[in-house]
């Protein structure tokens, strides 16, 4: 989840910090935080599918009753 956290604040500060001063460049400017983007969705996913299935398996561990009692 750090990763996705960092990845998202390294395409925040490309996104923030584009100064668009010509087609050329800032065709390759584009395309370059496309890619980062693209890279920041992948952990931003699998830190999101795993805190979901972490909770799902704390909440039917909760309903099984344990064999102790």
């Amino acid at each position: 989840m750090l990763l996705a956290l960092v990845m998202w604040g390294w395409f925040g500060f490309r996104w923030s910090t584009d100064d668009n001063r010509g087609l050329g460049r800032y065709a390759e400017a584009s395309n370059e935080s496309v890619g980062i983007l693209a890279l920041a969705v992948i952990p931003t996913i699998i830190g999101a599918a795993t805190i979901l299935y972490a909770q799902v398996l704390f909440r039917l561990a909760r309903q099984v009753p344990s064999e102790a009692e």
